[in-house]
């Protein structure tokens, strides 16, 4: 729902932050995430939405694999600030956005499996 995902503040999305350094006896985590998103994820080279290339479109239904995720802050007043995902779908990785980040068209992209 979208009260999940308030304008101004961050999502309450519980996934794994960007990993510090690891412990040698750590077992890694596997974080999988289902694409809801009637239009699908856009998965781009980077993280930085507007400087870099698309890759594929995930369609909906479609899980990926998380590997790290980077809080954006707002930098517009028309956008919200988003998770920046690093996930791997097919052999191809790259990253998708939690949610949509315009303001005025709010929607989550995808949720924890």
């Amino acid at each position: 729902t979208l009260s999940k995902f308030p304008s101004y503040s961050k999502p309450s999305l519980d996934l794994p932050l960007s990993p510090s350094k690891p412990k040698p006896t750590a077992q890694p985590t596997l974080t999988l995430l289902k694409v809801i998103a009637a239009k699908g994820a856009t998965m781009r080279t980077s993280q930085h939405i507007d400087s870099s290339k698309v890759l594929c479109k995930i369609p909906q239904n479609e899980q990926v694999k998380l590997i790290e995720k980077v809080w954006m802050d707002p930098d517009d007043v028309d956008v919200v600030g988003i998770y920046r995902l690093k996930v791997v779908w097919k052999k191809k990785e790259g990253w998708i956005s939690d949610r949509g980040r315009l303001k005025d068209e709010p929607y989550q992209i995808v949720e924890e499996v």
